[in-house]
């Protein structure tokens, strides 16, 4: 009779020890299911806000496989179509001197993103952001960018001014190589011109009348005729002397000018070899030329100067 009494107590303490067992794993699961229904809630909310990547995070709580199978049906849905929302962008930086920059800092709204590029895309919420980049011997640059829904490896090129200093054979564009110029060879064809004018002069003036002649009549002044010559032999005389004096000038000019156009070929600076855009200081500082023609009665000529 005692050991059926005992029985009832034994299955009743058993019973009493299994519910205390499961009664802790019941409270977390329920607990479990919360967490899942709260993440979804929350999502839900964060979705209509365009915060895509945070939005993300809540879905990656409910699609846990522990979350109630209907919360993991629709968050698992939810997260295909914000994965394919959710805009990235790949930077790439150049410097204003060639090349591509590697060691660039990336801050999107002041956050720092990326410290360097590699050219895989980066993940950034949908809307305008500023961008700005950094690199060592550069100045930063900042721009602002709209970025939309569902733009996947959107390029963002930044050209980076460089501040370091260029080297001094650098700091001047090359010239192009130069040889000698045709302006000397026009002075002296325009020279050449005047003393083959100035030698026509000269050879066809008329001859000079018996009457004004100083050699045949010594007792005459330079240009004066004896008393009571005739008006034709002074007028010839007159001509005599005008041929003269422009075939003079004219040849002295015209040798001056072929003197000079000559010396300025030979003393023209050149450089065939190329060189920068300072070459005109250097020929400055090679010396100074100049022809000075000069001519008078009965004669001419020219005087050639410089610093060699």
């Amino acid at each position: 009779m005692a050991s059926a009494r005992r029985i009832p107590l034994v299955l009743a303490a058993a019973a009493t020890l299994f519910g205390a067992t499961l009664a802790p794993h019941a409270a977390f699961a329920a607990g479990e299911a919360k967490a899942c229904v709260d993440a979804a809630t929350q999502y839900q909310a964060l979705r209509k806000q365009s915060r895509l990547v945070d939005a993300r995070e809540k879905l990656l709580v409910c699609t846990q496989p522990k979350c109630p199978k209907s919360v993991l049906k629709d968050c698992t849905k939810w997260l295909e179509e914000v994965d394919a929302a959710i805009p990235t962008l790949v930077f790439r930086a150049k410097s204003d001197r060639g090349g591509d920059l590697v060691d660039v800092k990336v801050l999107v709204d002041a956050k720092e993103v990326a410290t360097s590029l590699d050219g895989k895309p980066i993940v950034v919420e949908p809307g305008v952001h500023t961008v700005r980049m950094e690199a060592t011997d550069h100045a930063a640059e900042e721009s602002k960018v709209v970025v939309s829904e569902g733009e996947k490896a959107r390029s963002i090129v930044v050209t980076l001014r460089s501040t370091k200093p260029l080297p001094v054979d650098e700091t001047g564009p090359k010239a192009a190589p130069r040889g000698h110029t045709v302006l000397p060879w026009v002075v002296v064809g325009v020279g050449a011109a005047a003393a083959g004018a100035g030698a026509f002069f000269l050879l066809t003036r008329p001859g000079l009348p018996a009457a004004c002649d100083k050699s045949i009549n010594p007792s005459l002044a330079s240009n004066q005729c004896a008393a009571g010559t005739p008006q034709s032999d002074l007028d010839a005389a007159k001509k005599h002397d005008d041929y003269g004096t422009a075939g003079i000038i004219a040849l002295s000019v015209g040798g001056a000018a072929i003197v000079g156009g000559l010396v300025w070929h030979f003393v023209e600076p050149t450089d065939q070899a190329g060189g920068s855009e300072k070459a005109p200081e250097k020929e400055k500082e090679k010396g100074i030329y100049g022809v000075s023609p000069f001519f008078g009665p009965g004669t001419g000529g020219a005087t050639v100067f410089g610093r060699f």
